[in-house]
């Protein structure tokens, strides 16, 4: 029985550190940005360089085109959450036009930082403050931002899985071995 009890004593320091607290909500939602964002940039780096010009047909975005996008929407988000973008850089005119591969994979992890480094210091306090799209009247909490941000990056993560598939690149992480 003593040795039990030694045990035990000797666990309890071990047992209280190994408890976490649960994610709050900026965390919940950076690290799916992460996660997610993690699997645009793989799959962006499977895309041969040759590739990034295509597009199935010429009323849709491109691939480089369809990953700038990304990218953009990533750094309207952060935007929405009171981060502005970079200086110098214009949303509204952001393309893929004359930027390499490895411009535009850099432009891409520099906006997943972005967004989630946002969603990272965004206050509880203004999460309930208001906010309508350009164009739009609709009005939308700044909470809501951490559920529209992950829908655009899975949205546009479907379209380039379709888009690799269609050129017969399997994503990295669904290869088998």
């Amino acid at each position: 029985m003593k040795k039990l009890v030694s045990i035990l004593i000797a666990c309890f320091p071990l047992a209280i550190f190994a408890q976490t607290e649960p994610l709050t909500k900026q965390q919940d939602f950076a690290q799916m940005v992460g996660f997610f964002g993690d699997r645009v940039v793989q799959l962006a780096e499977a895309i041969p360089e040759d590739k990034y010009d295509w597009a199935p047909n010429d009323e849709v975005r491109s691939v480089g085109g369809s990953i700038v996008h990304i990218a953009q929407g990533n750094y309207f988000m952060a935007m929405l959450l009171d981060v502005p973008p970079p200086a110098g850089m214009d949303l509204m005119n952001m393309n893929a036009d004359g930027k390499s591969k490895k411009e535009i994979i850099t432009l891409l992890k520099e906006s997943i930082t972005a967004v989630q480094e946002a969603g990272m210091a965004f206050p509880d306090e203004k999460m309930m403050d208001e906010f309508s799209f350009p164009g739009d009247t609709t009005k939308y909490n700044k909470g809501k931002v951490f559920f529209i941000a992950n829908g655009h990056l899975n949205e546009h993560l479907g379209q380039l899985i379709a888009y690799a598939r269609m050129n017969k690149i399997t994503p990295p992480w669904s290869l088998q071995e």
